[in-house]
């Protein structure tokens, strides 16, 4: 299963894992040599996913070193492994990450956010991937946003429903929004909002 790692195709990478992870004898130790020994990429990246469910704070040093790893799946993964990790620099990483010049990195600082502890950071991250140059990543940053219990979430919605160019990204934001936990704080706005929105659906999702 090791050598499937590598795969071009990301279920068969996934399935390696699963499959390494249920048969070893001991998983942690399987995946610190198979994460010591790797070059590719994508096994790196699988690796660190794996020990990071395993146990977070035997991969702390690892996850923080490859932050600025030159394989994008590396630090897609060191985004998710963060959350999980913790520790002092997690959010100086994250941040790092949001800025990261492939969308794909960026996105998935979008979706760690959700997950971690403070949500009021997870909220401060999220500002700046909300309003990306990549449409893609927004999306992704809208979704996700909904899913942060902190205050901070609903304000940001109508930010996003206010600026966001494209208008099925503001129909997601407005059949989102409510779900904050703070959207009674911005009812009246949202009642203003649907009155100058002239795109019929967005209006209509936020009637």
């Amino acid at each position: 299963a090791r050598s499937h790692l590598a795969d071009r195709y990301g279920l068969v990478r996934t399935e390696a894992a699963k499959t390494i992870t249920a048969l070893a004898e001991e998983p942690e130790k399987e995946w610190k040599a198979i994460l010591a020994s790797a070059t590719h990429g994508h096994t790196i990246a699988r690796a660190i996913l794996a020990l990071a469910k395993l146990n977070p704070a035997s991969i702390a040093d690892e996850v923080h070193e490859m932050a600025d790893h030159e394989d994008k799946f590396v630090r897609m993964a060191v985004a998710q492994g963060l959350v999980a990790v913790g520790g002092e620099r997690q959010l100086g990483l994250l941040r790092a990450l949001a800025g990261d010049p492939e969308i794909s990195v960026r996105t998935a600082v979008t979706r760690a956010c959700p997950k971690l502890e403070d949500g009021e950071e997870a909220v401060r991250l999220m500002a700046g991937l909300l309003f990306d140059d990549a449409q893609s990543v927004r999306r992704s940053a809208i979704v996700n946003l909904a899913d942060i219990a902190a205050d901070g979430v609903a304000p940001l919605f109508v930010k996003v429903l206010k600026r966001e160019p494209a208008a099925p990204l503001r129909r997601e934001a407005a059949q989102l929004v409510r779900k904050a936990k703070d959207a009674p704080s911005v009812l009246k706005e949202l009642e203003a909002l649907a009155k100058q929105e002239k795109e019929e659906r967005v209006r209509k999702s936020l009637e």
